[in-house]
């Protein structure tokens, strides 16, 4: 299972809150506070060894005032899904206390003071510290933005890797909560089995996952060994149906591309999301349909929850005419444009899929197409999601990702909380044979190639 997240700076979808640069600035000193006791609390109760919790505290305190501070290094490549994602450098200014100010930094040197002198129980520290970074991120209530502790770091990275072991799906949470499956990568147990992008995901091994983190979903999968065994429960859409998928564990290769050539001469690329691998993919797709004759070409962002702004930016340079791709209005450092060089602009007619869940880097892509006129849109409203994530890694391996900023089509709009309308509106109905949303898309190719 690949957790739905990315761009590098990350593009990814919203779950309903309205998490812009300002919002942690809304908190108020106590909620955070009363945050990090219910984490204290909750730390101790790992207890392996006695005592110096004291140490513990200060040492904690003092990585999270690093961490507000940002003294972090540059992140490496990330191959996430779902989110417009933006890689981070080390800021040059203090930004001040912020939410550590001296009376909490005293208020939890106190508390660690009772902790040592009346605790009954064994202190794991290590637990204890990581507990307390948590809690500060959770304390932000706002679904994109978390720590990640070194371990939980490096399982991030291994789920999002070219191959890994699971059961082949990507997973995108609602703004209810619910957890979709947006994608099955070609080839695995649940396309196999018959899983389809769209259907809900409601159990798995008799666990409810709405209202998780997708993060946590992943890992119920990629902790498990190869050849293990997975009951997933889904309720396909169309149908209203429940069914039950027993699926094995078994080793996934990443297929983010799939495409095809009409006789007509018509192209057709399906892209499920935004990574340095499917940049690649999209890219070298696009060639062979060049070298066969390409005369139109239809893009299918279905389904593609977004991904790394690096390969938004390379895949959007791979056929965009030259221009503004996107524009990102970081809260700390302004404002930064990206474009297209137009070197390998298309001229030829083109269309792109969309909808209900195309988002963020996809949402930008189809923007900049749009305000481009370079494509014509076909499909239902995408998702909405404009604002855009950060990762930050620590020396000591662990990493925050924090939503920085906004981002904006080259016409200026904000589509967070809107999403894009698209040129030609096609809904799909309940129990609809075949693909009208397809089926509209290369109709308007032909009839821009006559």
């Amino acid at each position: 299972m690949n957790e739905n997240e990315e761009i590098r700076d990350e593009l990814t979808p919203d779950t309903g809150r309205n998490a812009g640069p300002d919002f942690a600035e809304e908190m108020t000193k106590t909620e955070h506070e009363a945050a990090l006791e219910a984490a204290f609390r909750k730390g101790l109760k790992a207890g392996t060894r006695r005592g110096a919790l004291r140490g513990v505290l200060i040492t904690a305190a003092a990585v999270i005032a690093v961490l507000l501070i940002l003294l972090f290094h540059a992140a490496d490549a990330l191959n996430t899904q779902g989110i417009l994602f933006v890689t981070a450098s080390r800021t040059e200014e203090d930004p001040g206390p912020g939410v550590l100010d001296q009376a909490t930094m005293e208020k939890l040197v106190t508390l660690s003071r009772y902790i040592d002198k009346y605790y009954l129980y064994d202190i794991d520290a290590e637990a204890s510290r990581e507990a307390l970074a948590h809690a500060l991120f959770e304390s932000l209530d706002e679904n994109y933005t978390r720590y990640y502790s070194a371990e939980e770091y490096e399982e991030y990275r291994q789920r999002n890797a070219s191959a890994y072991h699971g059961i082949g799906i990507t997973i995108q949470a609602a703004e209810t909560g619910e957890i979709y499956i947006i994608n099955t990568m070609h080839g695995s147990p649940a396309e196999e089995a018959g899983v389809l992008a769209g259907d809900r995901l409601m159990t798995i091994n008799g666990t409810e996952v709405t209202g998780m983190e997708t993060a946590d979903i992943a890992a119920m999968v990629t902790d498990s060994e190869l050849g293990d065994r997975i009951t997933i429960t889904v309720r396909r859409e169309d149908t209203d149906e429940t069914l039950t998928f027993d699926l094995t564990v078994s080793e996934v290769d990443y297929n983010y591309v799939s495409y095809t050539m009409e006789e007509d001469g018509v192209g057709y690329i399906y892209l499920s999301t935004f990574s340095a691998a499917s940049a690649e993919q999209f890219t070298a797709a696009l060639g062979d349909l060049r070298s066969q004759g390409l005369k139109g070409l239809v893009i299918d962002l279905r389904y593609n929850g977004g991904g790394s702004l690096d390969a938004l930016v390379t895949i959007a340079n791979s056929f965009l005419p030259e221009g503004e791709i996107l524009r990102i209005d970081y809260t700390a450092s302004g404002e930064e444009i990206f474009t297209s060089d137009g070197n390998n602009a298309l001229e030829v007619p083109v269309a792109i899929l969309v909808n209900g869940h195309t988002a963020s880097a996809s949402e930008a892509l189809t923007g900049a197409a749009q305000d481009m006129g370079a494509a014509v849109i076909v499909g239902s409203q995408t998702f909405g999601k404009g604002i855009v994530q950060s990762f930050y890694l620590l020396d000591d391996g662990s990493a925050v990702k924090m939503t920085t900023a906004y981002y904006y089509t080259p016409s200026g709009v904000c589509i967070h909380g809107e999403g894009i309308t698209p040129d030609i509106v096609v809904e799909m109905e309940p129990d609809e044979t075949g693909d009208p949303q397809l089926a509209a898309a290369m109709a308007s190719v032909r009839e821009r190639m006559e």
